[in-house]
């Protein structure tokens, strides 16, 4: 082969786009996650192996550090994976709540979501809690940085258009050193009332 024809050869190669490198490395970290999931599960935190993983994810195991430095920071980003394709799927899908009533169907669609979750992955998140307080301050610095769900900033949307609309109202706390609000629905609303009785119910108010 000449060099010519090499050049021509060479330069008609397509060439992988920014967006479509994202996604697989996307596809990637997702396919490692959920294949560590699974033998976190069934191994427990300190025998499992990321050979293990590697095999599981249908991948070499030079392949996952590309993506995660140790098994330690596989198991901190496993929770976060679990959880927000899904809320975030759920809140993208779900219409702006327009009244107090649909803002607790919301809440309560997400709560469900969540305890389904919870009990699907019941095995791994018993190996996760079991083995966090052991794990390098390193790690768990790492996790408190992913606690906070993508979804979050779709709900805090939805929450303001609550207080813009009425049916929300932000409380300032004067009672604490640095401020801060929460946020209640307004009495005389369904949700209000079903607020009040779960507080009546033993749950303080």
């Amino acid at each position: 082969m000449s060099e010519h024809s090499f050049s021509i050869s060479k330069n008609s190669m397509p060439r992988v786009t920014a967006a479509a490198k994202a996604r697989l490395e996307g596809t990637r970290r997702t396919q490692i996650l959920a294949a560590a999931a699974v033998v976190f599960a069934r191994k427990g935190f300190d025998r499992a192996t990321v050979t293990e993983i590697a095999r599981a994810a249908g991948l070499a195991e030079g392949s996952i550090y590309n993506y995660f430095r140790s098994k330690e920071e596989l198991l901190v980003h496993i929770p976060r994976q679990l959880a927000q394709p899904v809320l975030a799927t759920l809140l993208e899908q779900a219409p702006m709540p327009a009244t107090a009533e649909e803002m607790e169907a919301l809440l309560l669609r997400l709560a469900g979501t969540m305890v389904e979750r919870v009990r699907t992955h019941s095995g791994f998140l018993k190996v996760f809690f079991s083995a966090l307080p052991y794990l390098s301050p390193a790690a768990r610095d790492t996790y408190m940085q992913l606690l906070p769900m993508y979804a979050s900033s779709a709900l805090e949307r939805m929450l303001r258009e609550g207080v813009r609309t009425g049916y929300l109202r932000v409380r300032l706390r004067r009672d604490h050193p640095r401020g801060g609000a929460s946020v209640s629905v307004r009495r005389g609303t369904p949700a209000a009332r079903v607020a009040g009785r779960l507080d009546k119910g033993g749950r303080p108010a």
